[in-house]
């Protein structure tokens, strides 16, 4: 099972792909605004660890969520422009201030869930 939107959890019935060993280089790294940074305050203490998500770490191609006119809509973090909103798993949003190309990873994992999403570094 894996974290997805609401703090929900939601059982992995595939993968899109799974590379745990590979390197890439094409990661983006995109820096949020810390407006909502308590918001994570339920799951971090479930987890009886501190943390602050401002970061999100992910390749162009994976679908993120951003408020659009008081509508979530999903994009590829390929198409993201620095002032969108992304929507974290609690319904909050926090404003993109950069995004950094080129960022080097390793492994790419896109799991498959009955809610249809995940929760990457705080954010749907």
């Amino acid at each position: 099972e894996v974290l997805t939107k609401d703090y929900k959890y939601s059982m992995v019935y595939s993968f899109g792909h799974y590379k745990s060993d590979v390197i890439f280089d094409d990661y983006l790294s995109i820096q949020t605004s810390n407006d909502n940074n308590n918001i994570w305050d339920y799951y971090n203490k479930k987890k009886k660890k501190k943390q602050k998500f401002s970061t999100l770490r992910i390749s162009k191609d994976h679908m993120v969520f951003i408020d659009h006119s008081d509508k979530s809509a999903a994009v590829p973090a390929g198409n993201l422009k620095v002032g969108d909103t992304l929507l974290h798993a609690n319904g909050a949003v926090s404003k993109i201030l950069s995004i950094t190309p080129n960022i080097r990873g390793r492994g790419a994992f896109a799991p498959f869930t009955y809610s249809g999403t995940i929760v990457v570094d705080g954010y749907v």
